[in-house]
């Protein structure tokens, strides 16, 4: 982290020993406290430049000096696989979280890590799911306690740690309000608690739930079927085409929740409750993609899986846009959509042939709910839904 008397023994001898020493300006620094002035010292920090420094040296021990733990998001392993040609010796240190935990005077084998150091997680997902999230914020921590308080975190404890190891090493702790216009370096972590974590992931989520208008919506019982078929991993990418109020693509972001969901709506109605549903649902892994399909996919990166709401007509041409993304990939993508005409229906059919989707399945559902009439009950039947399925893998 930067402190001398927290550098292992190894790690000081090494840099002991170093002809060369490579790194920021602020490793640079901690070098020279060890050393001296004896060696050659080079300020650098990025992993082209600091392999063109290790190949204008003709020979002995050079030592790049680099912050962070070398397996967490580390520079270490970019720097490592340029670095083939030579004998390399990665040297770990203690991790922020280690000393942090043990400052808080608490254990971390249950901890879930996550940087937004230079990239975008989906923090809201980590802090819905686990009781404890540790982040290196790259001293965004208002902005992190901002996205707290929209979904509705206001209760999570938090304790920040800033410039660990170092004179000026603070920690504090408090709720999200308490740092949402507060100010720290770049040099910062924080750890979110939320007691009130649940990690379980739902389907068939009851159509009450969510926030509802005048747009179509996916029913409980269908979107059961859908989410099966669709059979999402944590990490994968998912189209919602035809997003509607959200629903479907509030399920999948449940279960892709280190993933990422696209929802292509183009009515505006559509737009606000999706956006309030991810809000309601705490699914920060959805993006909403405002237009219609298939122009609006033009852009977004290549799916594991595609649900088709409603096509609008288009169904050839998203087809046509999903393939295109797919064909320069490893990927094959599971594709569902349903219909609840019969011209849709046919259409279907000539797409299961031109695409030669494989693992096709097509099937009717029919639900009832049970309604109290009087003292009776009675099951009051919704539309037939006709649903297809099939996977788009061309290798």
């Amino acid at each position: 982290m930067g402190a001398c008397d927290l550098l292992t023994q190894q790690a000081r001898l090494k840099i002991e020993q170093a002809q060369v020493i490579i790194g920021a300006k602020r490793m640079i620094e901690l070098g020279k406290r060890i050393k001296g002035d004896k060696g050659e010292f080079i300020v650098e920090i990025s992993p082209d430049n600091i392999l063109e420094k290790i190949r204008e040296c003709e020979e002995g021990n050079i030592v790049v000096l680099m912050s962070g733990d070398t397996g967490f998001y580390s520079g270490a392993k970019v720097l490592s696989e340029k670095l083939e040609k030579w004998s390399v010796n990665v040297i770990p240190g203690i991790s922020s979280l280690s000393y942090f935990c043990a400052k808080l005077g608490m254990a971390y084998e249950d901890v879930k890590v996550l940087s937004l150091h230079g990239r975008r997680g989906n923090m809201i997902s980590y802090v819905r799911r686990n009781e404890n999230t540790f982040i290196l914020t790259e001293g965004n921590v208002g902005e992190i306690c901002g996205r707290l308080l929209e979904y509705e975190f206001e209760d999570v404890q938090i304790a920040v740690g800033e410039n660990l190891s170092y004179a000026s090493e603070r920690i504090l702790r408090g709720k999200p309000l308490d740092f949402v216009d507060k100010s720290f370096s770049s040099t910062t972590v924080m750890l979110i608690n939320n007691p009130a974590w649940n990690d379980r992931i739902e389907t068939g989520i009851s159509d009450d739930r969510f926030i509802r208008g005048n747009v179509p919506m996916t029913k409980s019982a269908v979107r059961s079927i859908v989410l099966s078929k669709l059979s999402l991993g944590e990490e994968e990418i998912a189209y919602d085409i035809g997003a509607g109020t959200g629903s479907v693509s509030v399920e999948m972001a449940l279960c892709a929740w280190r993933g990422h969901v696209y929802a292509v709506e183009c009515s505006h109605e559509g737009v606000k409750l999706i956006k309030e549903n991810q809000r309601k649902f705490q699914c920060d892994n959805i993006h909403m993609v405002e237009g219609m399909a298939p122009e609006v996919l033009e852009k977004l990166p290549a799916p594991d899986a595609v649900f088709i709401g409603g096509s609008r007509g288009n169904m050839d041409s998203i087809f046509q846009v999903v393939f295109q993304k797919l064909i320069n990939t490893s990927k094959a993508c599971r594709v569902v959509w349903t219909a609840v005409t019969l011209e849709t229906l046919t259409e279907s059919l000539g797409m299961l042939k031109k695409w030669k989707l494989k693992q096709v399945e097509m099937l009717q559902v029919s639900t009832a709910n049970v309604k109290a009439v009087g003292n009776y009950h009675m099951l009051q039947g919704e539309n037939p839904v006709y649903m297809i399925s099939g996977v788009m893998d061309f290798h």
